[in-house]
């Protein structure tokens, strides 16, 4: 019943912003993959409205004025595009919340780079974007999946209370990471030889909302960029399920693993949510395919958790894969220098994280 209003809410404001502020369109393009013969591209098309970046020094109802901002969206759906890439382009509208995903064929060798432009023909001043596609290296060696809230991000998701006020009035350079993770995750990146460029990916069921905060989260506190799978937050049925978080994140590793079948792939999580059940599932499907799943313990006085994450634990590693329940992020680092992923070598700062992926602004054309 929710989902029908909703739908018929969305409808209506959409015909009233296509007649009125068809152009105040705004892009959304959110980082894309390749691997040697697809480009997969995701986006969404919003009425534009302006977000400013966090600051230390922001305020509490500074922040919530910009949360605000993000959770009330106004998606515009239907909404026509045209996708440019080598030579090649193709028209694509968006769905009834305003994404589009797309995966266009290409070669090997194609230089990494698509346009998306707006094609509404009654847009006095169309304008532009280019998609930021993260490729697979051949140096690289396995991909890494990581989960965001409470993994990386400090959050609490198992504290609805707590968790809606670090994330109602915070910003991305107030809210606080796990201490050592910026390092580990660089140590990740390039591997035991120092130049392996291993894929990162986050799976997360923060809604896409939340994207440009995560982003310069990641930014702030030096964490590598990659691409994310989070969720669309609605009353459509079934959305705000514990089915639909598990099947979420099982339907995005699955792509990833089909999208890069030669790699091998390591999974962190935590054992706040359904984490170790997932990638237990993951491992069960694909047991030659995952090099380690690592859980941080965020439930230390759950006793009934502990004791399950524990028996998963022992079930995964008695199947032959490496596993490992840590609380504290240096841990885990010492776990996979051991596991052979990892080196002892002091990590430099990656030049990529912040120039190749700092936020790309539509242009006007």
């Amino acid at each position: 019943m929710l989902g029908s209003i909703e739908h018929l809410v969305d409808s209506l404001k959409a015909r009233l912003r296509r007649r009125y502020r068809i152009n105040q369109l705004q892009i959304v393009v959110y980082p894309g993959f390749r691997n040697e013969s697809q480009v997969f591209v995701r986006g969404r098309v919003l009425v534009g409205k302006e977000i400013e970046g966090g600051c230390r020094n922001h305020g509490w109802m500074r922040n919530f004025g910009n949360m605000c901002k993000r959770f009330l969206s106004a998606e515009i759906p239907h909404a026509r595009l045209e996708l440019e890439w080598e030579g090649r382009s193709k028209e694509v509208t968006t769905d009834h919340e305003g994404f589009f995903f797309e995966c266009l064929p290409c070669g090997p060798e194609d230089p990494l780079e698509v346009i998306i432009r707006t094609a509404e023909p009654r847009m006095r001043e169309p304008f532009e974007t280019r998609a930021r596609i993260f490729g697979r290296s051949a140096r690289s060696r396995f991909v890494v999946v990581s989960d965001i809230d409470d993994t990386v991000l400090l959050t609490m998701a198992n504290k609805a209370l707590r968790m809606m006020a670090l994330t109602m009035f915070g910003n991305a350079h107030t809210r606080k990471p796990f201490a050592g993770v910026n390092d580990w995750y660089h140590q990740l990146r390039i591997g035991c030889s120092g130049h392996e460029e291993n894929p990162l990916f986050y799976v997360s069921s923060s809604p896409w909302n939340l994207y440009d905060f995560l982003e310069e989260f990641l930014v702030v506190n030096g964490i590598p960029l990659g691409p994310m799978f989070l969720r669309d937050h609605g009353f459509e049925q079934g959305q705000l399920t514990l089915r639909d978080h598990r099947s979420h994140k099982l339907e995005s590793i699955e792509q990833l693993m089909q999208a890069f079948p030669a790699q091998k792939f390591l999974l962190i999580g935590d054992s706040g949510q359904k984490d170790p059940e997932i990638y237990r599932e993951i491992a069960q499907r694909h047991p030659d395919r995952i090099v380690g799943i690592m859980i941080r313990n965020v439930t230390p006085f759950l006793r009934l958790r502990l004791l399950d994450v524990e028996r998963m634990g022992r079930e995964i590693a008695a199947a032959g894969n490496n596993f490992l329940f840590f609380e504290r992020t240096e841990q885990a680092v010492k776990a996979t220098r051991e596991w052979g992923l990892t080196s002892d070598s002091p990590v430099a700062p990656a030049p990529w994280s912040a120039p190749d992926w700092s936020p790309v602004q539509p242009s006007s054309q």
